[in-house]
């Protein structure tokens, strides 16, 4: 089940957090002119295999 509490894998930056952590990721890190919102940037990662369920 992909929950609040599911842990995502980055292979870029070998971090594992919860999709609560990856929002704040986002909201620190994230180009928001490339990525105007973060289920965009979220679904891209996890499309391309970025970001996988640990």
């Amino acid at each position: 089940m992909n929950d609040i509490n599911t842990l995502y894998t980055c292979y870029e930056t070998e971090q594992t957090m919860t999709k609560k952590d990856w929002f704040l990721y986002y909201l620190l890190n994230i180009d928001k002119v490339e990525y105007t919102d973060f289920i965009s940037w979220f679904h891209d990662m996890r499309k391309s295999g970025v970001l996988e369920i640990a």
